[in-house]
């Protein structure tokens, strides 16, 4: 088998889509490529994860052998680093996981450089800056995904072509309170044929729930742009495009 190195590998985060892990490998891995993921701009550095067993040691007095016994499993924080892309979706999406209150799980993939790809599964635990000791140091990030229930591998099959946009999704419509916009999937290459998934955009951050491919204007959206990202998925991969922001909303 040959070597690999990690240039070229991509960190993408899903939403909380449900996972069931009381299924085979390969109906996990199923649910995993079920959820739409964006990927992380400008990661920088993996650190290492993967199950590790706790060490449960005894030792009897009759032998005076102490013997270890595996305990419960840890599958560690996987813990990434990137450069400080405030703008980007997929660091936006980190920073509002790690933001929530509630215990809400997400799903993370890894695209490595000989095609295999992983799946890990749980709460983003933080999401920090690194400043360096001086000048000559990039702005960077940190951001720590605990994984709950270990890796999920799917090794490279090949046949298919991960999608390429070609043209950028577009809005229709007038950006005015009262109207309804709709967007477009853009032009997109990959076989087989992708599908597509949208997430408005209010100045750049994610409108929660507006997934659809239209939008209702509200008067909330008032001084404000929209725009649109749309994720293009088949079996070979997805990939992200975001369209040209509307003029400025304006009332009705």
């Amino acid at each position: 088998m040959a070597l690999y190195s990690l240039a070229g590998t991509k960190v993408s985060i899903g939403t909380s889509l449900a996972v069931d892990f009381s299924g085979s490998d390969s109906d996990i891995l199923e649910d995993f490529a079920a959820d739409s993921y964006i990927e992380i701009a400008e990661a920088e550095t993996i650190s290492d994860f993967g199950d590790t067993a706790t060490d449960v040691p005894f030792t009897a007095i009759g032998d005076a052998r102490t013997r270890h016994l595996k305990g419960s499993t840890d599958g560690g924080v996987a813990t990434i680093t990137c450069a400080d892309v405030p703008s980007d979706p997929g660091q936006a999406a980190v920073k509002a996981a790690a933001a929530a209150t509630n215990q809400s799980e997400y799903n993370f993939k890894f695209e490595w450089k000989n095609g295999d790809v992983s799946y890990i599964r749980g709460p983003v635990m933080s999401f920090t800056r690194i400043n360096g000791t001086g000048p000559n140091n990039v702005a960077k990030r940190s951001f720590g995904v605990s994984n709950s229930y270990g890796e999920f591998i799917d090794l490279a099959t090949g046949g298919g072509v991960a999608p390429v946009n070609t043209v950028l999704p577009a809005i229709t419509g007038t950006a005015e309170t009262g109207q309804t916009l709709t967007a477009s999937s853009g032009s997109w290459t990959g076989t087989p044929s992708p599908s597509y998934s949208y997430q408005w955009l209010l100045d750049g951050v994610s409108l929660p729930g507006k997934t659809a491919s239209t939008i209702s204007v509200i008067a909330d959206y008032e001084g404000s742009v929209l725009s649109v990202m749309v994720t293009a998925k088949n079996t070979a991969g997805s990939a992200i495009a975001v369209s040209a922001e509307t003029a400025t909303i304006t009332g009705a």
